[in-house]
C-alpha cells in the first residue's frame, strides 16, 4: 500500500536517474577520509611494521578498516578485531577481501575445492567428492 501510495514519486525519481545514466553523469564523491579509532592510532603508533602496512594499503581498504571498527561499540571489541586484522593489513588485504596463499578468492583453497554454494547446487554436503 505504502508503495502504491508513492507510485507517482518513485516514479519521477527512476525518471531523474535514468536520464542521469544517459547523460552519463555520476553522483559527486565523498573522498574525506574518515577518522580512525583510537584504538587503531594505538596500534600503528605500537607496531611500526603495522604502521607502514596499513599506510600502504589503498585509502578504500583503509577506509574498510575504519568502517569495520567503528561498528564495534566496545574498545575491547575494537581491540580484538585490530589483532584479528593485522595479519590481513599486512598481506595488503582490505577488512573485507577473502586472503590466504592458497585462496582464489572463490572460498576454495587445498583443502576445499568446491564452495559451499556448488556443494548445494549438486545436493551433496560434502566438501570433496566421494
Amino acid at each position: 500500500r505504502q508503495v502504491a501510495a508513492r507510485a507517482d514519486a518513485i516514479w519521477a525519481f527512476l525518471g531523474q536517474a535514468m536520464d542521469c545514466a544517459e547523460r552519463g553523469l555520476k553522483p559527486p564523491r565523498d573522498d574525506t577520509a574518515r577518522d580512525l579509532p583510537q584504538e587503531l592510532l594505538d596500534a600503528l603508533d605500537d607496531d611500526i611494521e603495522l604502521a607502514e602496512a596499513f599506510a600502504a594499503l589503498s585509502p578504500g581498504r583503509r577506509n574498510s578498516y575504519a568502517v569495520a571498527l567503528a561498528t564495534a561499540k566496545k574498545p575491547q571489541t575494537r581491540i580484538a578485531r585490530i589483532t584479528r586484522f593485522r595479519d590481513r593489513i599486512i598481506a595488503g588485504k582490505g577488512a573485507n577481501e577473502r586472503w590466504g596463499a592458497d585462496d582464489d578468492g572463490l572460498g576454495r583453497g587445498p583443502d576445499n575445492d568446491r564452495t559451499a554454494h556448488d556443494r548445494r547446487e549438486s545436493g551433496t554436503s560434502q566438501p570433496f567428492a566421494i
